[in-house]
């Protein structure tokens, strides 16, 4: 987790994280249980809560606008292209 800070969880989080591990392996259980669907939703809903409150989830990690400066991109920049290609383009 080295996107966030040394302090990011403290000894306060205790009963969050531990209701957090919880919901994660009953998520899991009910998981493998077709016929207890509704249950596995509700733990799979606490569970997102849960992370969202502990500050988890990658939105709450990183700010919205670095999200998509950090993708990779293998497309060209438009700022790379040759002034002579664009001139070309206008005059046909």
């Amino acid at each position: 987790m080295a996107s966030v800070g040394d302090g990011h969880l403290t000894r306060a989080d205790m009963p969050l994280i531990v209701s957090y591990v919880q919901a994660c392996l009953l998520a899991q259980s009910l998981a493998r249980k077709p016929s207890q669907r509704a249950e596995w939703e509700r733990a799979v809903k606490l569970q997102m809560a849960l992370a969202r409150s502990l500050r988890l989830t990658v939105q709450a990690r990183v700010h919205p606008r670095s999200i998509g400066r950090n993708l990779p991109f293998d497309g060209e920049r438009p700022w790379a292209r040759d002034d002579e290609d664009d001139d070309h383009a206008t005059r046909q």
